[in-house]
């Protein structure tokens, strides 16, 4: 047999919507017989009821101002921004680093020409103009 303080937890849960059928029938049966759960559970709804009544409105606060991208704020850990800048400090190195570097000249595919003898070339003179004198 179940006490009164049990039968009370069962009421609190009833008032809840936590009870099965079987339960509740229960609970029921005793608050026939049992004046002091009777009033628990007067008291329960009461309280209940002042509460839902008074509840204060939701508060609706009122939507953020857009703020353009370019004027927004970051908020990042010193880790993160620690790697951010050693990473951005890394590729600028290894592309200043590259671009300096002379290309590499592959000996294997060079080919050499050598100019030997130049072909022969006739030369035609002409009269020089004459000079005039005064």
């Amino acid at each position: 047999m179940k006490t009164c303080e049990e039968f009370q937890e069962l009421v609190s849960a009833y008032v809840d919507g936590e009870l099965g059928d079987e339960e509740t029938a229960d609970v029921f049966f005793h608050l026939g017989s049992c004046r002091e759960c009777r009033a628990f559970m007067t008291s329960v709804l009461h309280l209940q009821s002042f509460l839902q009544a008074n509840e204060p409105p939701a508060v609706r606060s009122a939507p953020a101002p857009k703020v353009p991208i370019w004027k927004r704020t970051v908020g990042i850990s010193f880790p993160a921004a620690a790697a951010v800048v050693l990473t951005i400090l890394s590729g600028t190195l290894f592309i200043v680093r590259e671009s300096n570097m002379p290309a590499p000249v592959d000996t294997a595919q060079t080919e050499y020409v050598y100019v030997t003898s130049l072909p022969e070339v006739d030369v035609v003179a002409s009269p020089l103009p004459e000079k005039k004198t005064n």
